[in-house]
């Protein structure tokens, strides 16, 4: 009965995985794995493998093997990397590819264009809603844009939504 008792404490006491916390494992777990350290899939659970590959990677790159101090540390590598696009024609298709994916495409304001060292693009973007109103900054992410002759290939741009930080952190970490 003193172990179940014992155990049942444990178990409130606990603090249970928040909804970010979750969030900011899994994209740590596909950062690891683009840069070679496999975690298998990415789930968002600190199991074995994350564990394994976070000690591996934080000895190699010097930062304590936790999940804050990771993001802190590829957060800092990807601004570091970062680009600024001096291509006028590259600049001019990735509006296009933002443009086209909002509501009112000719109320499209763009700034903080830049690459990651990927090849990938991400920047910000307000546009107007159906009412007529700007609905504030959100982020762009464009994967790795090919050039075709003299044109740009670009997929269509990735906008950010302040329920789900995805594009945020595949900027943060330069994940593709």
């Amino acid at each position: 009965m003193a172990k179940l008792l014992t155990l049942l404490g444990f178990l409130l006491l606990a603090s249970p995985l928040t909804a970010q916390t979750r969030q900011e494992i899994y994209f740590l777990q596909s950062k690891l794995n683009s840069m070679g350290f496999d975690v298998g899939e990415p789930d968002g659970i600190m199991g074995t493998n994350t564990r394994s590959a976070l000690e591996v990677a934080g000895q190699k790159f010097g930062f304590v093997p936790d999940v804050s101090a990771a993001i802190t540390h590829f957060m800092t590598q990807t601004i570091r990397m970062r680009t600024v696009i001096a291509d006028k024609s590259k600049i001019e298709a990735v509006e296009e590819s933002v443009k086209e994916r909002l509501k009112d495409p000719f109320s499209a304001k763009i700034r903080n264009i830049y690459e990651l060292e990927s090849g990938s693009i991400c920047g910000e973007v307000n546009g107007k809603n159906s009412y007529g109103a700007y609905v504030g900054w959100a982020p762009f992410f464009i994967v790795k844009p090919v050039k075709l002759t003299d044109n740009w290939f670009m997929t269509p741009a990735i906008i950010g939504d302040p329920d789900n930080p995805a594009v945020e952190y595949w900027c943060a970490l330069d994940i593709s």
